[in-house]
């Protein structure tokens, strides 16, 4: 009850994922390969393409997987297709 349902959070994080592809696509090449602009990041991503690689073809896995290991700790199982 703490959760919003999982269409909505499924739709959320499908909406994010969109937008930030439409991002990605109309974002100027100079921007995606010129230099890091936050500091924090510039050791990991040189360059915001590099970033914006991770962001959309890894991030989302690495928060999946957490949650399914948090299922697994929970005893849940695996959710249904």
């Amino acid at each position: 009850a703490v959760y919003p349902p999982m269409a909505e959070l499924v739709a959320a994080v499908e909406r994010a994922h969109a937008m930030a592809g439409e991002a990605l696509a109309s974002a100027p090449v100079e921007v995606l390969t010129g230099p890091m602009p936050l500091e924090r990041l510039r050791a990991r991503f040189p360059k915001p393409g590099d970033a914006a690689a991770f962001l959309l073809g890894t991030h989302q896995g690495y928060h999946l997987g957490e949650v399914m290991a948090w299922r697994k700790a929970a005893g849940l199982g695996v959710p249904p297709a």
